[in-house]
């Protein structure tokens, strides 16, 4: 059954995003990752990823984090990729790329 964990993210005391997870114990997924427009190509998002990864494996104690994205060139794959993150092989719902990265290494 989903459960959904989220957390705001801030950057010295002023709101600049958000994350949301499904924190199904059998299986984590990153929903959303949002950074301002403003703030986005500053490494924000990358910091993110990092403590985010640290985090669930404290909370959670798990070993793997799922996402998917929607291809397309103006899409986040590479984003993900630089953080980490592969390609599972999977579609999700048929048409989102599944990226996984592993909590442990």
């Amino acid at each position: 059954m989903p459960c959904a964990w989220f957390k705001g993210v801030y950057l010295e005391n002023v709101p600049i995003g958000f994350i949301l997870v499904n924190a199904d114990p059998k299986r984590l997924s990153l929903w959303r990752l949002m950074i301002d427009s403003s703030r986005q190509n500053k490494g924000y998002g990358r910091e993110v990823i990092r403590l985010l990864k640290s985090e669930l494996v404290k909370e959670f104690c798990v070993s793997e984090l799922h996402t998917s994205v929607v291809p397309g060139p103006d899409g986040p794959i590479d984003f993900y990729i630089n953080c980490g993150f592969q390609r599972t092989g999977e579609w999700v719902e048929g048409r989102e790329i599944e990226l996984s990265v592993s909590l442990t290494a």
